[in-house]
């Protein structure tokens, strides 16, 4: 587990960033979260207390996305889905292992203005706490950093081709999680076309149109 629950917390020296007024909300929802307390950037965690200095600390590897999200259907709030399962939601009907589940957590700010510092924050003090798998591929590297180039040619040329889902008909072979992720991003862009994402595609395409039909034969 990725996430540990605290129930006293003091200001952190290593905070890059607090935010007081901020409240926390969990999907799938969880008797954890809900509160309005200060959330803390820091380089090694982030970390959330309420009024009464109860709340959770989070490793920044447990943490897949992260974004800042101003859809209309909702506050602005920075978003971050776990690679875990958060405390006090329920398990997956499909599987009780908490690799095999994910959680979101949303971060609404008493003012909004303070998003993009938050954002900004989140990434500089991600960057500091790479996965133990990138540690240990620049440390066999000479300490001088990870070539990223090479690092990507490596990942495909390891990889097979017959391990891809490249069609609707392979979707059975998808994980319990993957299916999960799989929903999600889907009725994000489900969410995102209802809220007027089509009709800027549609405008693009109708300009698209109006530029072919102008142009020489």
């Amino acid at each position: 587990m990725a996430v540990f629950l605290v129930s006293s917390v003091a200001a952190p020296p290593d905070a890059r960033l607090a935010v007081a007024g901020t409240r926390v909300a969990a999907d799938p929802p969880s008797d954890r979260a809900g509160a309005t307390g200060t959330l803390y950037i820091c380089e090694s965690q982030l970390l959330f207390a309420d009024a009464a200095g109860c709340g959770f600390s989070l490793r920044y590897q447990s943490i897949a996305i992260h974004a800042v999200s101003r859809d209309a259907s909702d506050a602005p709030h920075l978003y971050c889905q776990l690679d875990c399962r958060f405390p006090g939601t329920p398990a997956s009907a499909e599987s009780d292992d908490d690799d095999e589940q994910f959680s979101e957590l949303r971060f609404y700010p008493g003012d909004a203005d303070e998003l993009d510092a938050m954002f900004d924050a989140l990434c500089a003090c991600a960057a500091l706490n790479p996965d133990a798998g990138d540690e240990s591929e620049d440390s066999a590297g000479g300490g001088g950093g990870s070539d990223k180039a090479g690092d990507v040619i490596r990942q495909i040329d390891d990889l097979d081709p017959s391990a891809l889902i490249t069609s609707e008909d392979q979707l059975d072979r998808l994980t319990p999680r993957g299916r999960d992720v799989l929903a999600h991003l889907e009725s994000v862009l489900e969410a995102s076309a209802e809220s007027g994402g089509h009709e800027r595609f549609a405008d693009a395409d109708e300009e698209a149109d109006s530029d072919t039909d102008g142009a020489d034969p």
